[in-house]
């Protein structure tokens, strides 16, 4: 006999849910951006909110036998004063958390927003290490007890976020900060709520996550007391450093296997290779290296499933998860992302335990007013923004978007599936299905939140999600596993570990040809935020409003489209010169109606730095990069560019000998199939369209040569003659007025616009 069995996706009920905490949690977010953003007294607010609160409870005691319409009315106004108290009590509470004491904050005790002094404080979190080429940075959080400024010693209560520097060239070896341990520090520290030049106080969202940095040497730190508290803490981080070694075990190697398992399961990003970091950030799929919902939702998933062969009834499922997830996110490092989720996920399980039906908006929601309880900045974190948002997002598409791919495979679904191949089968397409709707789901959520943020679109996400993501679910519990035997004897886990090499490989393969795309990833300006707002609410307004409202959204996405044509159509006739500070020289990127220009790129260190400004400018590609000198802090920071911006042709300028710092230059440019050319004065005089030197001396009859560029379009002729000293200036100025510039543009002097010479 046949055993058969039914297999349907779940479609959205027509039964209309309740859910007062999302209510609720929307007020609370309300006013807690209103009491960042506003400044007011928050002890009158409290006491009005409570007025209110009171006022509601007042209403329905006396009026709780009212029937007919004034129900409805009490019901209403109850509403509405209960909304308007959570509303002002958050606005008060938020509030207070940002209002600065002149008498006791140390903001008011800094004369200026950075100011070198020493600190005495208790290291509060796990130091993250990073390494660069020569140097090696411990970054963690320091409770304040006392500053040591003006040889006076007062005490302090903030908390500081450290970045303390040891170079590795240094011969004496020093041993690092652990959690719980008490310091006294020597460097700068900065403010970041005061502008560093005027000194005026910023906007909260400039500083939200850090406002004060400290930076010093660990030759400038030494230790004062051993680690006391944090007791459970430095328990979990003395497990997670012996964890950390397990998937060294027999991929010695295979670095760039072990480096990307560290970063999935424990948080270790340390060890992952640059070129995976790049891939994953074009894709848009370097959310699996942080520790987050998707990462915490498995192990929560892999929990239930034991829990579920040993037959405990659900009631009982979260006395076990809650202290497992707590101790896998402490375990993680407690990144804020990884706190939020697992929030989340305790907050989605209570309901079994409360006798309550799991819901996930009113999980989300429990969670997002818990975490404003905590800490009503984190209103202003991107992380905390794009979570909820993407999560939110994710309840509102899926059901339709499963809904509209299923429409025509409707009969496959429903019809019973005989058990054997076809069941599997079945199986496979339903969890297909799911994969693909989470996938553009997130998606659609996510990509004006990384177009505002992160000045980048992804379409290769679409495409590379698909694949990576069941593969890291392979990958994390093959990699708990490993962690699990491993703990009992090194050896066990090694068998785990090989596993892991071609799922690994599939991951970095993939984002490595999705990166590589045609249109895989585009950079972008940052939108409006109320194009961002017009998006989502074009979305809401489909999706949720009855058919005959929907006819809303229609106008959004028209004028969210009009804008971005009307921006494109703008930027293509207009001249924007930026002059990019980088250290000892300056950067200069100019964007015409004939292409885009990047005149040096600074030193190494300031690489980074130019990438960011570049994806902030929505620059995709550079017609031709123009190299002025041939040293190091004007060539350093080119190997950055390539990987996030194409470059279409290189021009060196040379004036000297050979240096190694050019030579290497040409070499990666050749590596990377750049055209690349050097222009050199001597021997030949070479010139080209669009690049030429001009000679200037100064007043003591000295000469000297400088490269300039030039670019037309139609009746407009733009130069650009970069860094000029004052005593070359006004020499130099004749020959270029003799290039017959409608605009001409001097780094130091500013931009001056000449009419054309009759």
């Amino acid at each position: 006999m046949q055993v058969t069995e039914s297999i349907a996706i779940k479609r959205p009920t027509a039964t209309r849910v309740k859910r007062p905490m999302v209510g609720f949690a929307i007020s609370v977010i309300t006013g807690t951006w209103l009491g960042l953003n506003l400044t007011c007294q928050p002890i009158p607010l409290a006491v009005l909110g409570l007025i209110c609160a009171l006022a509601s409870l007042f209403i329905t005691l006396v009026f709780r036998n009212v029937r007919g319409k004034k129900e409805g009315f009490r019901f209403f106004l109850t509403a509405i004063l209960i909304h308007l108290s959570i509303i002002l009590l958050s606005i008060a509470y938020s509030a207070k958390t940002v209002t600065i004491d002149p008498n006791f904050s140390l903001s008011a005790k800094m004369d200026k927003p950075r100011e070198s002094l020493d600190v005495i404080g208790i290291v509060c979190s796990q130091p993250v290490t990073s390494t660069s080429v020569n140097r090696i940075t411990h970054k963690f959080q320091l409770k304040l007890k006392y500053i040591h400024r003006l040889e006076t010693r007062e005490p302090a209560s903030e908390t500081l976020t450290v970045f303390l520097s040891e170079y590795t060239r240094d011969d004496e070896r020093y041993s690092a900060p652990n959690l719980g341990e008490e310091w006294e520090l020597s460097g700068v520290l900065r403010d970041n709520s005061r502008d560093v030049f005027s000194g005026a106080r910023l906007p909260l969202s400039y500083w939200a996550r850090e406002q004060y940095v400290f930076t010093s040497r660990i030759n400038e730190a030494h230790k004062l007391e051993d680690a006391k508290g944090y007791r459970f803490l430095r328990a979990v981080f003395s497990v997670r450093n012996f964890l950390s070694q397990l998937p060294d075990k027999g991929l010695e190697n295979r670095p760039d296997v072990s480096g990307v398992l560290k970063a999935i399961l424990l948080g270790h990003r340390t060890e992952l290779p640059d070129d995976t970091t790049e891939n994953m950030q074009k894709t848009g799929t370097f959310h699996v290296m942080a520790i987050s919902g998707l990462h915490v939702g498995i192990v929560a998933t892999l929990i239930v499933f034991l829990i579920r062969i040993f037959g405990a009834p659900k009631k009982t499922w979260f006395p076990i998860l809650f202290p497992l997830i707590i101790f896998y996110v402490a375990l993680t490092g407690m990144r804020p992302s990884a706190t939020r989720a697992g929030v989340m996920a305790i907050a989605f399980f209570a309901g079994h335990f409360f006798d309550r039906k799991p819901d996930t908006p009113t999980a989300l929601s429990g969670s997002a007013i818990l975490i404003l309880a905590y800490n009503p900045r984190q209103l202003l974190d991107i992380g905390f923004i794009m979570s909820f948002s993407i999560v939110a997002m994710l309840l509102i598409l899926c059901p339709v978007i499963t809904n509209l791919l299923t429409r025509n495979m409707e009969p496959n679904y429903t019809l019973e599936a005989t058990k054997g191949f076809k069941l599997y089968v079945t199986k496979l397409k339903t969890a297909f299905i799911n994969l693909v709707v989470v996938s553009s789901s997130a998606w659609i959520a996510s990509a004006p939140l990384t177009a505002y943020y992160f000045n980048q679109i992804n379409p290769s996400g679409l495409i590379a999600n698909l694949i990576v993501v069941p593969i890291v679910f392979a990958v994390v519990f093959l990699g708990l596993l490993s962690l699990l035997l491993g703990s009992i004897h090194p050896v066990l886990c090694i068998p785990f570990n090989k596993l892991q090499i071609p799922l690994v490989g599939i991951i970095t393969k993939s984002t490595a040809v999705a990166s590589i795309m045609p249109g895989g990833f585009i950079n972008v300006k940052s939108p409006p935020i109320w194009v961002v707002v017009a998006w989502f609410t074009a979305i809401w307004t489909l999706v949720l409003l009855q058919k005959h409202k929907k006819r809303i959204a229609f106008p959004l996405i028209g004028i969210v489209c009009l804008y971005i044509i009307c921006s494109f159509v703008q930027e293509r006739h207009l001249f924007i010169v930026d002059i990019i500070p980088t250290g000892k020289t300056g950067v200069a990127l100019v964007q015409s109606p004939t292409g885009n220009y990047l005149i040096d790129t600074g030193n190494r260190n300031s690489g980074r730095r130019l990438v960011y400004h570049l994806k902030k400018q929505g620059v995709n590609s550079l017609s031709k990069l123009v190299v002025t000198r041939g040293d190091f802090s004007s060539i350093g920071g080119f190997e950055s560019i390539p990987a996030f911006v194409q470059i279409k042709n290189v021009t060196h300028f040379t004036d000297y000998p050979p240096n190694s710092s050019g030579d290497r230059m040409l070499s990666f440019a050749k590596a990377n199939k750049i055209n690349a050319e050097n222009l050199s004065m001597y021997p030949s005089g070479k010139f080209s369209k669009e690049v030429k030197w001009l000679i200037a001396d100064n007043s003591q009859g000295k000469l000297s040569r400088w490269p300039i560029l030039i670019i037309n379009r139609n009746d407009v002729r733009l130069v650009y003659a970069g860094s000029v000293p004052d005593t070359f200036f006004s020499d130099l100025k004749s020959n270029l007025l003799r290039e017959n510039p409608d605009i001409l543009v001097v780094q130091d002097a500013g931009i001056v616009t000449h009419p054309k010479p009759s």
